[in-house]
């Protein structure tokens, strides 16, 4: 039988044996759940910049759509940007958040021109003056403004 010197010994054996193994199956435990984490920040920056480029998309044709309606030799600009706005309108707008300041800047603008428009109030300039004075300015502000958001991106 073991002295009780030789049992202290073998004990505290055990628990520096039992410590040892529970701190190295900790390490790798804590690894996985790191890179766990940096793989699930790498995915959703994967998904917001998708989501942010579709955004762009849409936008860039609805300004597309625009710089054709303020064509100088378009007779009928009222008709065509409320047709515009009709149609596009509500696809970008949910998109602000994915957009600049100063885009949203100026599609609020729009988004107000085309309120006026809808709006059947005697306004003191008719909407249709307001709209053949002020969108051509908008839109091509807009347009430089959104193709210097495509300079700065690192795709």
């Amino acid at each position: 039988m073991p002295n009780e010197d030789s049992m202290k010994a073998i004990i505290v054996s055990g628990l520096f044996t039992l410590g040892g193994v529970l701190i190295g199956s900790l390490i790798p435990l804590i690894k996985d759940i790191i890179a766990l984490k940096n793989n699930q920040k790498i995915e959703y920056i994967r998904l917001h910049d998708k989501d942010k480029l579709e955004a762009y998309k849409d936008l860039f044709k609805f300004i597309q759509n625009l710089r054709i309606t303020i064509w100088p030799d378009n007779e009928e600009i009222y008709k065509n940007f409320i047709e515009d706005c009709r149609n596009n309108l509500e696809k970008i707008i949910p998109n602000y958040p994915y957009y600049s300041k100063k885009v949203i800047q100026e599609l609020n603008i729009i988004e107000s021109l085309y309120n006026m428009s809808i709006i059947d109030v005697p306004w003191i300039i008719p909407p249709e003056e307001e709209v053949k004075i002020e969108l051509p300015k908008i839109v091509e502000k807009l347009y430089k403004i959104v193709l210097d958001d495509f300079k700065k991106w690192n795709i």
